[in-house]
């Protein structure tokens, strides 16, 4: 049978007619539990990289350094335990979006792919000379991940992973999220610094360091961060990712781009608002107009959807914009 809402894994396709939204909740991924890259492993990780899995390693060190820190901090009365609690929630909200940006695909083409019904008439068609696959607009073929991947805008090695498609609105809000915990922690250091007369304020030489050690951490990483965001805004305002924006410069070609910017809805989906901000995959309207490419198995549900009379509506669900529950016999 055919579901058009329910749960599912990220291949969220929403069909619209008649201003209703139809969800394609067939899950065509393996079921296996085998972590990896390719298309029969069940959680995708890459585990090809031991650089990059250190690294991401190295994240969820720094940050659970920092959350210890302040709650140190908090426990000797350097500042307050409500200061401390928003610290270490903003804290676990960026280790969940980093976590689900390296166990989410980015948008890996499958060999099943084949180009949309508005690409087969206006878009020049390419295939990938290393996966043998169709390569969409934007794609690029990652030789760490071993795939192609749909609006790859770089591999990133602290994620050990891909950033494409699939996994940008977790990226975005990883970022979004260490680059607030890094303000937080200078402003509540600051503050302690600089405002604390107490004799509270005369902590142990080892909070001391600690203080000190993550002073330095926080300035590294607000700067770092502030940087990625600024690359993240552009490549959403111009709708040039960053390897195409490199390879742009490099032939003189960026003045003439004519790419448009990101919709919101291709990145954080058309779910409820307050979803923007949760490190859940995003629903998207139209997920082959995203991801840039179809398989046989999809057009052929929607083809079966559109010519089946046997529909029923459940208007109980309070999906935006009115996002109707129908099911089709197959």
């Amino acid at each position: 049978s055919f579901r058009a809402c329910g749960c599912c894994d990220n291949n969220n396709n929403i069909l619209k007619k008649d201003n209703r939204y139809y969800r394609d909740d067939f899950n065509d991924s393996p079921w296996s539990c085998q972590f990896g890259t390719t298309e029969e492993d069940g959680i995708w990780m890459n585990t090809s990289d031991q650089a990059g899995t250190i690294m991401s390693m190295f994240v969820w060190l720094l940050l659970g350094y920092s959350s210890v820190t302040m709650t140190f901090l908090a426990y000797r009365g350097g500042i307050s335990i409500t200061s401390a609690m928003c610290y270490c929630l903003n804290c676990s909200l960026s280790l969940a979006s980093h976590a689900k940006t390296t166990l989410t695909d980015p948008g890996a083409i499958p060999a099943s792919a084949v180009p949309t019904e508005e690409q087969r008439k206006c878009v020049k068609l390419s295939m990938c000379s290393q996966c043998q696959t169709f390569k969409p607009p934007y794609s690029h073929h990652c030789r760490i991940c071993n795939r192609c991947v749909s609006r790859m805008d770089h591999h990133c090695p602290w994620m050990n992973n891909c950033i494409g498609a699939g996994n940008f609105k977790h990226f975005l809000l990883f970022l979004i999220y260490t680059w607030s915990c890094s303000v937080g922690a200078l402003g509540l250091l600051t503050w302690n610094y600089f405002y604390c007369a107490k004799e509270d304020c005369t902590f142990p030489i080892v909070l001391v360091q600690l203080v000190r050690v993550m002073t330095v951490l926080s300035v590294c990483t607000f700067l770092f961060t502030s940087s990625m965001l600024m690359n993240v805004v552009y490549g959403i305002m111009t709708g040039i990712g960053t390897i195409d924006r490199l390879k742009k410069k490099s032939t003189m070609t960026l003045s003439q781009s004519t790419e448009e910017s990101i919709p919101m809805k291709n990145i954080f989906g058309v779910g409820p608002l307050y979803t923007w901000f949760l490190p859940i995959d995003p629903i998207f309207e139209d997920y082959d107009k995203v991801l840039g490419y179809s398989t046989p198995q999809r057009l052929l549900r929607e083809q079966m959807m559109k010519e089946s009379p046997n529909v029923y509506e459940n208007k109980d669900n309070d999906y935006p914009p009115s996002v109707i529950s129908q099911y089709i016999q197959v």
